[in-house]
């Protein structure tokens, strides 16, 4: 009962404490930050995996496109799928788009991941809705036994699933998009940047938060210092007390966050110079201490899917021991600095 009491109260804490606009934009010059952003550029499709089971199961994505869209480069849809390894001939993954089948693999028990693209056609580049249709036929050999309510033919789309973003100018993002919005991709790799002299707290809590969202990308987060990040490729984190930032530029982003808590801003960062844009999720707090309540929350799933707006102040957290799913030994942070070698 008290666990169900604490997730009301954090539910209802996100309805009054975040602001339910979407991201501001913040031009940022060449000079200061380059940005070097794939011409293709991905939106995931999904925030969680999904899991389609029986013989016979289907799910539709949509999109909306303001205009048409021009057909000067390649737009795609990008399926990772796992399945189960009883499926036999003739099982097999269906990407439909506007219900027109477009591309059909089989499923065997010697390849069980794999990722799927589908290049968009002409006619689903026009104005208006798509619909993107990802549909599974299964079939489990007779004389099988599976675990009770463990079916035998089922099939996973994963987060990594991603589809072509039409738009490369400024986009909405909020605090709903994380965390989907912060997989580190094959040529859209997601930058970490941490204070210059940051403390013991800072790091082990940008630590943290990478290795979360590395688990869960293509690619691991890159976490670099606030002076030695040039060029970003993808979307921006940045962790630290905000007193622990010394540059120029981070400091000017700074000026407009003053909580005592934990406090989460997303932004979208626009390059001056080609207008391409990328989202930023700042974590900070006037004290580095108070880092971890944040953290927390973006490392525990059953909070950070409530999250909305662009800013969220994180008053405070109780502490359970099974909902820190996220925490990790003391004795691996060692491991962390070693894999990631902040720069």
């Amino acid at each position: 009962m008290k666990n169900i009491a604490y997730l009301i109260a954090i539910y209802i804490s996100l309805l009054f404490y975040s602001e339910q606009v979407a991201a501001a934009t913040i031009e940022i010059d060449e000079e200061k930050l380059q940005m070097n952003v794939s011409e293709t550029l991905k939106k995931p499709l999904v925030t969680k995996s999904i899991e389609l089971q029986g013989t016979e199961a289907s799910r539709d994505f949509y999109y909306t496109l303001t205009e048409d869209v021009l057909n000067d480069k390649t737009y795609e849809v990008i399926f990772h799928i796992r399945h189960s390894g009883l499926l036999i001939a003739p099982s097999s993954f269906t990407v439909k788009i506007d219900d027109s089948a477009i591309k059909t693999i089989p499923l065997t028990q010697n390849k069980l991941s794999q990722s799927v693209t589908v290049q968009l056609p002409k006619e689903a580049l026009a104005k208006g809705t798509h619909k993107v249709t990802a549909s599974f036929y299964g079939i489990v050999k007779e004389g099988v036994c599976v675990a009770s309510g463990n079916a035998g033919n089922w099939l996973r789309i994963d987060p990594l699933s991603s589809i072509s973003l039409f738009d490369k100018g400024a986009q909405a993002w909020t605090l709903a998009d994380y965390p989907s919005a912060f997989f580190s991709y094959e040529g859209n790799e997601t930058t970490l940047i941490i204070p210059n002299q940051a403390s013991i707290a800072t790091l082990n809590n940008a630590y943290q938060l990478a290795a979360y969202l590395s688990e869960h990308s293509e690619q691991d987060v890159h976490i670099v210092k606030e002076s030695s990040v040039q060029t970003v490729r993808g979307a921006v984190i940045v962790v630290g007390a905000q007193d622990e930032f010394t540059e120029p530029y981070m400091k000017e982003i700074l000026r407009g966050i003053n909580a005592e808590e934990a406090t989460l801003n997303v932004f979208a960062f626009e390059s001056t110079a080609n207008r391409q844009s990328v989202p930023a999720l700042f974590v900070t707090a006037k004290e580095a201490a108070s880092l971890q309540q944040g953290i927390s929350l973006l490392t525990t799933e059953h909070l950070y899917k409530q999250l909305v707006g662009d800013t969220f102040s994180v008053k405070s957290l109780p502490v359970f021991d099974h909902l820190q799913t996220s925490e990790i030994p003391l004795s691996n942070l060692v491991l962390l600095r070693k894999h990631y070698q902040v720069k």
